[in-house]
């Protein structure tokens, strides 16, 4: 029988990446990138090692937005933050980092100027962790995040998160853009329960070329 493999992420203050086997441990490194609140939420394999990101505060407080890549035995080779002031940047949920159709990379979360409404954003880099761009989602104004994307078949993009579509009241979002993220389309979806709060974590290309996405709902929860 063959040995599985177990990726295991710890959150606490410094990122702390885990690589085992059913039975042994190959590595545990604690990461650290500034040694303040750092925070891992995606990881995807890259060179024979690992790309991962999130996000980190800085000692002003500003919330930052990283990609790091990792050698085969854990070691930070380099780290790029993606930040640009004034605005606090935040990283969405797993299923936030993956590889793009032309081998480059993505980021999704959201952006933040003070206490402004905070936006979607989509932050394509290339295999060295350069920008390619940065797209912003303000949907009509609404307060949003990005959770989740992936590479739809045609070459464009499917993101879900979250938007506020009421004065307190977060649905369902679903919001597509072409090969340059450039937005073509957004849904909200929401059963329109008085007090019932959703956000989107986790979308898929089905077979029929529709969608497919999964989250959580919850009563008088705040979940951009």
């Amino acid at each position: 029988m063959k040995k599985l493999k177990f990726l295991i992420l710890l959150f606490i203050f410094n990122c702390t990446l885990l690589i085992v086997n059913a039975q042994s441990i190959y590595f545990n490194k604690r990461i650290s990138i500034t040694d303040n609140l750092d925070v891992c939420r995606g990881i995807i394999p890259f060179k024979n090692g690992y790309l991962v990101a999130g996000g980190f505060e800085d000692e002003y407080s500003w919330r930052h937005l990283y990609l790091s890549q990792l050698d085969s035995i854990g070691d930070l080779k380099w780290t790029k933050d993606y930040t640009i002031a004034p605005y606090n940047y935040y990283f969405g949920l797993s299923g936030s980092l993956f590889q793009t159709k032309d081998k480059h990379y993505a980021l999704c979360g959201g952006r933040v100027l003070g206490l402004n409404k905070g936006y979607g954003i989509f932050v394509k880099v290339d295999s060295f962790g350069n920008k390619d761009w940065e797209k912003i989602y303000q949907l009509l104004d609404y307060d949003n995040v990005l959770n989740c994307g992936k590479v739809t078949k045609e070459g464009g993009y499917i993101f879900t998160g979250d938007a506020q579509t009421g004065t307190t009241k977060y649905s369902y979002l679903l919001l597509k853009t072409d090969s340059m993220g450039n937005q073509q389309w957004y849904k909200t979806y929401t059963d329109n329960h008085p007090n019932r709060n959703y956000t989107g974590k986790c979308v898929i290309e089905t077979p029929d070329k529709g969608y497919c996405l999964g989250g959580m709902g919850g009563i008088g929860l705040y979940l951009s």
